[in-house]
């Protein structure tokens, strides 16, 4: 099982995107699109929630809505409480060597540890 709030979903978006064009076993590529279809029902809902949170708590400005700044901490304390809702999948993380020899930068990595498991470290490498 994975477990990932709703702002770790909105930092990793970016690289899961990089994952699924990312070619791999069918079999690997399968279950990663699966949880990336998921996670992405989830954060269109958030972006839903936090959309109609900015229209409750914002005023028209030109083509765009802006959040009022009396309804900031109001909006802040909502859009919080949306942030820190935790999403469980039911998914075991893959080996890093389904990625084979695709580039990522440290930072993608941060973001997909929870993702993927070292399967090719060798000790000397941990020393």
């Amino acid at each position: 099982k994975i477990q990932l709030t709703i702002s770790e979903l909105s930092n990793i978006v970016d690289s899961l995107n990089i994952i699924v064009k990312t070619p791999m076993q069918a079999k690997y590529a399968f279950k990663f699109a699966k949880i990336a279809k998921s996670l992405q029902g989830d954060l269109n809902q958030f972006r839903s929630q936090r959309d109609a949170l900015i229209r409750k708590y914002g005023q028209p400005e030109g083509d765009t809505i802006k959040v009022t700044l009396e309804n900031s901490s109001k909006y802040a304390e909502e859009i919080k409480n949306l942030a820190v809702q935790v999403i469980e999948l039911e998914f075991d993380p893959l080996p890093i060597s389904v990625l084979g020899d695709s580039k990522f930068t440290s930072m993608d990595m941060v973001w997909l540890d929870k993702f993927f498991y070292d399967d090719e470290m060798v000790r000397s490498e941990v020393s």
